[in-house]
């Protein structure tokens, strides 16, 4: 609520806050749906538990504007604390600290994305690349960030605070 408040998330929504928006789309993550036909289709189909969640059906118009007009920071920002406080219960019980550093690249195709990413294109792929910071000992995500998937690993890595008697791997 906090993270919503701070960014204005839900300041021209009446019934689609941030909130819904996150359910629906963990939901599709965790569903593996892959259209938002799929993510309303099932998402809907469940709805016995909108009502323990304190959310409601949704339509995949509402959510398409959704992801597309509200600001993604308050999500990332989540994420961030989330991992972080995640990674603080568990460091009591890890003794060595070995962090693997690795990406992948999302191709992206159709109308539009040819020209968008024209510039960054590589001889593989054009789109996006997640660079993914792992902590094995916990089994816990600590870092991501998107890039340029022309963006090498080791300038990625340079982003990162270094922990002091870590070990850190990447290829």
């Amino acid at each position: 609520d906090r993270l919503v408040r701070q960014h204005g998330a839900n300041k021209h929504d009446k019934k689609f806050c941030a909130w819904d928006q996150l359910l629906v789309m963990v939901f599709g993550q965790l569903s593996g749906a892959n259209s938002l036909r799929q993510i309303e289709v099932g998402f809907n189909g469940q709805s016995p538990h909108h009502y323990h969640l304190g959310t409601r059906e949704v339509h995949r118009s509402t959510l398409a504007d959704a992801n597309n007009k509200r600001n993604v920071q308050v999500f990332e920002e989540a994420v961030r604390v989330l991992m972080e406080q995640a990674r603080a219960g568990l460091r009591a019980q890890a003794r060595e600290c070995l962090y693997l550093l690795d990406s992948t690249s999302f191709t992206l195709k159709g109308r539009g994305f040819d020209v968008w990413s024209a510039d960054t294109r590589t001889r593989h792929t054009q789109g996006l690349k997640l660079h993914l910071l792992y902590d094995c000992a916990q089994q816990l995500p600590l870092h991501q960030s998107m890039s340029a998937p022309n963006l090498n690993d080791i300038d990625a890595a340079r982003e990162l605070r270094i922990e002091p008697g870590a070990t850190y791997v990447f290829d």
